[in-house]
């Protein structure tokens, strides 16, 4: 499934990402790709690694209302970034395009549920 989430003020697109649901796929998220990977939404997550990765990352972590609780660029391998709060996260290889902060709410609406971690 791939979903497209936006900014909620200005309804700018933050852009498509690719969900990744099952344990398997949440455990790998963007390793063994290459720099040009689509972008993915883990849900449900919590905490994220770079472990293995072999290029830097840009990670938000969402938590309830879409709200971004924390955003890093360029997180470099062999590091976790968690937020104990967060429902989904925001992966995707690093780029100076923009890229979601803390504060910042993200709507997803071609998803009946929202952003609340219920992708099916």
């Amino acid at each position: 499934m791939v979903v497209e989430l936006f900014w909620r003020q200005g309804e700018t697109p933050v852009g498509r990402f690719r969900v990744l649901g099952s344990w398997a796929d949440r455990l790998l998220g963007l390793l063994g790709t290459r720099r040009d990977a689509m972008p993915v939404l883990i849900v449900p997550c919590r905490s994220i690694h770079s472990f293995g990765m072999r290029y830097r990352i840009d990670v938000a972590l969402v938590g309830d209302g879409g709200v971004v609780l924390k955003s890093r660029r360029d997180l470099v391998p062999g590091r976790v970034f968690s937020h104990g709060r967060a429902i989904y996260a925001l992966e995707r290889p690093s780029s100076r395009r923009p890229w979601p902060n803390a504060g910042d709410v993200l709507v997803c609406p071609n998803l009946e549920s929202g952003v609340e971690g219920r992708f099916s």
